[in-house]
């Protein structure tokens, strides 16, 4: 939520900026102000944290409250979740989400990948075991 109302200020900062500079500047520079904008932002909203703290808490209920924390959205199927234990003493304060995931998911037999902003969660396997968790970029 924290960086969904930063990225929204900077919008706005931004838009009332570009009105300004407008007559200042030729199309070129308003262009390359915009990109640069939309790399802040990108990053601003790709850089968030998450906060997780249960004695007892099963893994979908873990990535409900990440999808609240981070409005991520997540794959996994039926299947994998029957394969889970509940997770026993969490406790991840203002981690970034990467970090988060790995620990939520060391004990079991699952990684993620994040692809486009959207996490996968596929079954660990032995070819993973030295590249669980792969990010791709957008």
């Amino acid at each position: 939520m924290h960086y969904y109302l930063c990225s929204k200020y900077c919008i706005v900062f931004f838009i009332k900026a570009m009105r300004y500079i407008g007559s200042l500047c030729n199309t070129s520079t308003k262009v390359a102000v915009l990109l640069t904008a939309f790399i802040f932002l990108t990053h601003v909203s790709s850089a968030q944290n998450v906060t997780l703290k249960h004695k007892q808490i099963t893994l979908s209920e873990a990535f409900q409250e990440i999808r609240k924390q981070t409005n991520v959205d997540f794959i996994i199927k039926t299947s994998q979740l029957d394969k889970v234990r509940p997770i026993q003493n969490i406790d991840i304060q203002n981690k970034p989400l990467k970090q988060a995931l790995e620990k939520l998911l060391e004990h079991q037999p699952l990684v993620f990948t994040i692809d486009n902003g959207i996490i996968v969660i596929s079954d660990r396997e032995k070819k993973n075991a030295s590249h669980p968790h792969r990010s791709k970029k957008r």
